[in-house]
């Protein structure tokens, strides 16, 4: 009984590094395309916290402090943590498809809008071949 206790903690040792470093990942993501704009409009919030020498991930339920989920970074978890966690699982996944809904938005929303400067770009090279500077100016390599 003592070894299936053992390993069982120790999968959910793994399963929570694993999760840890997905969240951190996507809250970086969301730093980057805007964690201001995404917690003003979504159910759960994502902040970074600092305790003391420990940072972490929070993500709330709404602006609830009371239903949170703390994403620790630690050599050491203690059992009661990683439960928890185990319980807050639905949180958390329902917190990152939220989260991976609103990247994934504004990546195409970038992206669209990175085709239409190219195209843009491309316009104003194609206008400019098409001028005759060297006739109005001189050209370039003559020499005077």
């Amino acid at each position: 009984m003592k070894t299936d206790f053992d390993e069982t903690i120790a999968g959910l040792k793994e399963d929570y590094n694993k999760c840890y470093s997905t969240i951190r990942r996507t809250f970086e993501y969301l730093e980057k395309v805007d964690l201001k704009e995404f917690n003003k409009y979504s159910k759960y919030k994502w902040s970074f916290d600092r305790e003391g020498r420990s940072s972490y991930v929070c993500i709330r339920c709404g602006n609830s402090l009371s239903r949170k989920s703390l994403i620790k970074r630690r050599s050491y978890l203690d059992n009661s943590e990683l439960y928890k966690w185990v319980e807050n699982k639905d949180l958390i996944c329902e917190a990152l498809e939220e989260a991976y809904q609103f990247i994934n938005k504004k990546l195409n929303e970038i992206q669209v809008k990175m085709n239409e400067m190219r195209e843009r770009i491309s316009t104003y090279e194609d206008k400019f071949d098409d001028l005759d500077c060297d006739k109005v100016f001189g050209s370039k390599d003559a020499t005077h």
